[in-house]
């Protein structure tokens, strides 16, 4: 018990002696401000440490302070020069309204255009469809990059003032303020019967699903319009068009059916105008656009017949026969003797049998014209504008679908 005392206060003498004589560079920080130890003794009891003075060893840990003192505030200088610049660039972003916009701090201009743009897209969407599923415009969005970044498709929508959001919050439907979805669904069914005339049921919901639409429900959709539509034997049409059959054909203009003026139905190298004077070809689908046959005439025409440089081919089933104005007949004679316009039908009507018989030519044409030849798609029908538009741009021809100069 005496041998291990002894050392005890031999320890405690040389750790006091360590920290007070060894110079204040030298003495670890661990070893100056570690607590008391405490050493057994024997079998039996603990002995601890006799106390010493902790007021010697201060100063070499107030130098180590120190240290870490000017380390701390050179980095919480760092950290202020860059929390000052960040508020000086949001304070210049509210200060100046007219030139930021505060979602994005972006110039104001292309801000505004892009929320602009995106309204737009979702306008067309609703106008053509009427109400449309919240995951369906975000798509849309999303898909032509016209989403506003760090907003969501559900704040965009509630931040319009034309459009509202309703139904449950898995199901949430987007509309235009004003409009219902059966409105839309009318103004769809009018356009189709506005361009092909008298249609059967069947072939009004042939005409629709070319466009990409299908509606349940459409023999109960045009009896609930009644001021819109007229149906009878299973024959829908346009109330306008029932009335104007009915009062005003007395007045109507004479017109010429198309069956009846003897155009041109060949493809050969020899018949068409050389290869190396076609600079466009407008593909014409008769049986959604028959109405656009007088103004693609007119059109080839814009520079009259020797400077033409635009191919017409039409495409129809063989029933189809359109009417035509004297002036629009006359210019589809002068172009057909020409070379220039071509009405292409299938040996058999069959379903779709106009669209593969478009597609076909469209590859023969493809294969003997210059690459630098444009290609125009005129058709609602869009299955063809992704399948024969999408093949033709992909080797490298250029094409359009549907221009606006041609509609005007």
């Amino acid at each position: 018990r005496d041998v291990t005392s002894s050392a005890t206060h031999s320890a405690a003498h040389l750790h006091r002696t360590v920290a007070l004589d060894t110079p204040r560079s030298a003495v670890p920080f661990g070893l100056l401000c570690r607590t008391p130890r405490t050493v057994r003794a024997g079998p039996f009891e603990p002995t601890p440490f006799p106390p010493f003075d902790w007021g010697t060893l201060l100063y070499p840990c107030r130098e180590l302070e120190v240290t870490h003192v000017h380390g701390m505030q050179a980095s919480l200088r760092k950290m202020l020069v860059i929390l000052g610049a960040n508020i000086l660039l949001v304070t210049s972003a509210f200060r100046f309204p007219h030139r930021y916009c505060h979602s994005r701090l972006m110039p104001l201009s292309m801000c505004t255009e892009h929320h602009e743009s995106a309204l737009l897209a979702v306008n067309e969407m609703l106008e053509d469809r009427g109400r449309t599923s919240l995951a369906a415009v975000g798509e849309l969005l999303r898909r032509n990059n016209l989403l506003p970044e760090g907003t969501s498709v559900s704040d965009f929508i509630r931040s319009q003032p034309g459009l509202t959001l309703s139904g449950r919050p898995n199901n949430l439907q987007v509309s235009l303020i004003g409009q219902t979805r059966e409105a839309a669904l009318v103004r769809l069914v009018s356009e189709v019967l506005n361009e092909a005339g008298t249609l059967s049921i069947q072939e009004l919901k042939l005409k629709l699903s070319e466009r990409g639409r299908s509606i349940p429900g459409l023999l109960t959709l045009l009896r609930r319009n009644s001021d819109s539509f007229r149906v009878d034997s299973g024959v829908a049409q346009l109330t306008s068009q029932a009335l104007s059959s009915e009062t005003i054909s007395v007045a109507a203009p004479p017109m010429v059916r198309l069956q009846s003026l003897g155009l041109g139905a060949e493809m050969s190298s020899d018949l068409l105008p050389n290869s190396e004077l076609v600079e466009e070809v407008l593909l014409l689908d008769l049986d959604n656009k028959a109405h656009m046959l007088e103004k693609s005439a007119s059109y080839a025409l814009r520079s009259g017949h020797e400077g033409c440089r635009t191919l017409v081919l039409g495409f129809c089933c063989t029933s189809h026969n359109p009417r035509l104005s004297k002036q629009g007949a006359e210019m589809c004679r002068e172009l057909s003797d020409a070379g220039w316009l071509r009405l292409l039908a299938p040996i058999h009507d069959t379903k779709n049998a106009a669209d593969f018989v478009m597609a076909f030519w469209a590859g023969w044409l493809h294969e003997r014209l210059q690459l630098s030849t444009r290609f125009v798609m005129l058709s609602t029908d869009i299955h063809l504008d992704r399948t024969v538009c999408d093949l033709l741009a992909a080797q490298g021809r250029s094409v359009v679908s549907n221009p606006e100069s041609l509609h005007q």
